[in-house]
């Protein structure tokens, strides 16, 4: 895990049944991207960094994939539009063309 990370995943598993070691560090590499209409986040960091170099279009839509990185995005002053929590495998790509292009 990384030196970060929440622990989500380390959690359901028995204390005798785990050794959790931070094996990698998440470093912040923020990015000058252009104003985009969607924006999709998978982890806190991920919001962090994007938002030490940037600001929310007006009208941007917001996604969030985990509810940590929805917690962080609420935490931060953004409401995210739609938050997907559950781990099963998501075809982002026709989800985000129906919020979209309805």
């Amino acid at each position: 895990m990384s030196q970060r990370s929440l622990g989500s995943i380390a959690r359901v598993f028995p204390e005798a049944q785990k050794e959790v070691l931070p094996v990698y560090q998440t470093l912040l590499a923020p990015q000058s991207l252009p104003d985009c209409s969607v924006y999709l986040f998978t982890s806190p960091s991920n919001v962090e960094a994007f938002m030490l170099s940037h600001a929310f279009p007006p009208g941007a839509k917001v996604f969030a994939w985990g509810e940590s990185t929805k917690t962080y995005l609420i935490n931060h002053g953004v409401v995210p539009d739609f938050c997907r929590s559950d781990e099963a495998v998501l075809d982002w790509v026709a989800l985000l063309s129906a919020w979209v292009n309805p």
